[in-house]
């Protein structure tokens, strides 16, 4: 079995789409099933980092085109024809960029079987987020390539209720995201983040994890934050990821006003040991999006055996229901009601952070989440070529 994945990017920051497609196709390597991963490099999609992969992955440069199209590549709609050929199904991770589109057409003129990972793209936040110029693009493109693909796949049970909403009646399947167990995680001190970072030594530290950018709801825990500095004047905030189109000014500007910006640590963009160590520095993964559809961040919480506090928007009620941590509504009060909840009953907290690590382990990791993708390439290839009689 070969798999054509098509992504804009495999920057890691890009986000979590990114990282699903990596730890996907590392489990089916492992399992026999070869991947080719096509993308784009450049303005916008950033560049990748992928040489640790099994996979044969091909870049291409975006041309000047990407900056009205994200990711557009002459030379990637060239070469789609051809690798398309020779694979059995082609996976599109995410909808409104040029190479999913170009991947449409291609799949199309091979007569090739097709599914598309929506990736949350479909969310009513997504929808209303550059709301005129999606509803074009929907009408000129992306009706099309929805309506002719074999099946949709979707992260969560909300993704599936967006989708059909919308009026969209392809066959959509299932599959939660997962994590790779790390191979580096054990070797990884707190120390080596504290040391980085030394006031914040002794200190309660909550976590953010992802770009900083409208969806992720920064400006809710900001304003949260000022009440919890009061209560806990000893708490930090650390927020670890890449500034999405100067997004960061305005949440600097928020915890300027309310006095809280001291206590605050903007880190960028960690490398994964970084990260793994900033995990074991932390007390609480805080992740108040607008918008998620289950992210690997709240999951790497959850392998690191941190209570996770989460907005709805997050779309992963599990955690909740499970124990692992808090589930809170889109209001600054909400969420400062729960952090300081945590803070103030660690017994608590510890006991949320070791149900999330067995979650993990038993139910979301790729190990385990990969067999269902193979289960779905299979069906779609059986029902694409099945011989008529």
């Amino acid at each position: 079995m070969k798999i054509l994945h098509i992504t804009p990017s495999l920057s890691d920051a890009w986000g979590g789409p990114t990282r699903v497609i990596k730890g996907l196709t590392e489990s089916l390597h492992k399992k026999g099933v070869k991947s080719t991963i096509l993308t784009t490099t450049g303005h916008r999609v950033g560049f990748g980092s992928y040489s640790d992969l099994q996979s044969d992955i091909r870049t291409f440069p975006t041309q000047p085109l990407s900056l009205l199209w994200t990711g557009y590549s002459r030379n990637l709609k060239k070469a789609l024809s051809e690798e398309i050929r020779s694979h059995d199904v082609v996976h599109i991770h995410e909808l409104w960029h040029f190479p999913h589109f170009a991947a449409y057409l291609s799949a199309q003129r091979e007569n090739k079987p097709y599914c598309i990972s929506i990736h949350g793209h479909l969310s009513p936040w997504a929808l209303n987020h550059k709301n005129i110029r999606k509803r074009i693009y929907m009408n000129l493109f992306q009706n099309k390539t929805i309506e002719s693909a074999s099946v949709l796949h979707a992260v969560t049970q909300e993704e599936i209720n967006h989708i059909e909403d919308l009026g969209i009646t392809n066959e959509t399947r299932l599959i939660p995201n997962g994590l790779s167990t790390s191979t580096h995680y054990e070797s990884v001190s707190a120390s080596d983040f504290i040391n980085a970072y030394p006031r914040l030594r002794g200190k309660p530290i909550l976590l953010f994890l992802g770009r900083i950018h409208p969806v992720k709801g920064l400006d809710l825990l900001s304003e949260a934050f000022t009440e919890i500095v009061q209560t806990n004047p000893n708490v930090h905030l650390v927020i670890a990821g890449p500034d999405e189109n100067g997004y960061k000014k305005r949440i600097t500007d928020i915890l300027k006003r309310n006095q809280t910006l001291k206590n605050c640590i903007f880190t960028g963009m960690l490398s994964d040991l970084d990260k793994t160590s900033a995990l074991k520095a932390s007390n609480i993964l805080v992740l108040p999006s607008y918008s998620e559809v289950m992210g690997i961040s709240t999951l790497e919480g959850m392998e690191a055996g941190l209570p996770v506090v989460i907005t709805e928007g997050c779309q992963f009620p599990e955690i909740g229901k499970a124990g692992a941590g808090l589930v809170v509504p889109h209001k600054a009060e909400d969420l400062r009601n729960a952090i300081l909840y945590l803070l103030d009953n660690p017994n608590t907290a510890q006991q949320m952070g070791k149900i999330g690590k067995q979650l993990i382990s038993e139910r979301y990791n790729w190990d385990n989440i990969s067999d269902l993708y193979i289960q779905l390439y299979t069906d779609i290839i059986s029902r694409h070529y099945e011989p008529n009689y």
